[in-house]
């Protein structure tokens, strides 16, 4: 779990160890109940002005229906051969899943400030004028 659903219902400080019973479908069915076994830091994913949600994590083996994201730190330039690479490995476990093209982390964060970087611009150039 991360630290924003930690400090939510674990306002103590005390996570580590208990468990939470998580409900799945339209009928909210109880599914079997998990015991938290450590915490990690928010992630923002939408947007950097967005705060951090709550968020639970269970190990792929546990529920191979969901989607997954990773996120890889390399000091590359090129990343063409690194996305070649990693679906070589990937497809040695699964060939039929599905990899995307990379994409650096400075183009996703890119996206998010374009707007706050337009209007920082458009103010300086009233400001300019003014």
């Amino acid at each position: 779990m991360n630290d924003v659903l930690a400090q939510r219902f674990f306002p103590g400080g005390n996570a580590i160890g208990q468990q939470i019973v998580l409900t799945h479908g339209e009928d909210n069915h109880p599914l079997p109940p998990k015991e938290i076994i450590g915490i990690v830091g928010g992630s923002r994913h939408e947007s950097l002005a967005i705060k951090p949600l709550p968020e639970f994590y269970i190990p792929a083996a546990q529920d191979p229906q969901r989607r997954m994201d990773v996120v890889i730190r390399a000091s590359v330039q090129d990343p063409a051969g690194l996305q070649a690479s990693l679906r070589n490995i990937v497809h040695e476990f699964d060939k039929d899943l599905f990899i995307p093209t990379l994409e650096p982390l400075e183009k996703r964060i890119g996206v998010t400030l374009a707007q706050p970087r337009f209007n920082m611009m458009l103010l300086g150039a009233f400001a300019g004028v003014a």
